[in-house]
């Protein structure tokens, strides 16, 4: 795997490449990077040619003074994609990173293969009713994630907390570690998002994935709505799988994201 630094207008993005093919980007989840995607980067390297960005505010990209945002990640998303020559592109987002393909597929519709989202949210009213302004402001001065502190009930696979795989050691000790002031900015974003008529207008080949024990960070009912937004899309649970839906089952999410691929491959 290759990387490299483009240059957007956030800043500096670190992107990671390999394999060659039509271009196939992952968006990862809040407070995470571009490493989450690697069982999908292995997968389908072989037939695509797969990108991983730390998204701005992330990892090792810039982290603008600005506050966190959807608009300025599409647009620097757009950039990166521009940049890479790899438009019109298929895109796979994960939370945060699933909002930021449905807005970025509003933005940029020209810019889309297809688009694959997993545990999504594409509008203010499937936020967990607990997210509000005053909690926002008291996660931005805070210094423990509360979903770390909770010890990711909720938003786990059963088996993942019980057999504890390697993976989900340094996630967890990631996210305990984040900018907790750049969670709330993204958040507070997300508040204000309703992306579900301007989805209604597009005619893009999706997939929307959602995992059957994803119980705090999204839920069924929000997946739904966004597979009912795509015109012709279709909507899959991931069994033994919560919100790290492509860590805790990468063998099921990789045989549908495969099957998805190959028939938007033919797609007018």
């Amino acid at each position: 795997m290759e990387e490299a630094f483009v240059h957007t207008s956030c800043g500096r993005i670190l992107v990671r490449t390999a394999g060659s093919g039509p271009p196939l980007a992952f968006l990862h989840g809040a407070t995470l990077d571009g490493t989450q995607w690697e069982p999908q980067i292995v997968h389908f390297a072989s037939r695509f040619r797969c990108i991983a960005w730390d998204a701005p505010w992330h990892g090792a990209s810039e982290h603008p003074a600005a506050p966190a945002n959807f608009a300025d990640m599409a647009r620097a998303l757009q950039e990166v994609l521009a940049a890479l020559d790899a438009t019109p592109a298929h895109l796979v987002g994960l939370s945060m990173g699933s909002v930021l393909a449905a807005d970025f597929a509003c933005r940029y519709p020209a810019a889309l293969r297809s688009m694959v989202l997993i545990g999504a949210i594409v509008c203010k009213g499937d936020v967990s009713p607990i997210v509000d302004e005053a909690l926002l402001d008291t996660l931005a001065t805070s210094t423990e994630n509360p979903f770390v502190a909770s010890g990711m009930n909720g938003s786990v696979a059963p088996a993942t907390l019980r057999e504890r795989p390697p993976w989900f050691a340094h996630y967890v000790a990631r996210q305990a570690n984040a900018d907790l002031r750049t969670y709330a900015d993204i958040l507070r974003d997300l508040l204000r998002l309703d992306l579900r008529e301007a989805l209604a207008t597009l005619r893009i080949p999706a997939l929307v994935l959602w995992g059957e024990h994803d119980l705090g960070a999204t839920s069924r009912e929000a997946n739904e709505t966004a597979a009912r937004c795509l015109a012709g899309s279709r909507f899959l649970v991931v069994p033994d799988a919560g919100h790290f839906t492509n860590l805790e089952n990468p063998a099921f999410v990789n045989r549908e994201i495969g099957r998805f691929l190959a028939s938007a491959a033919h797609a007018p």
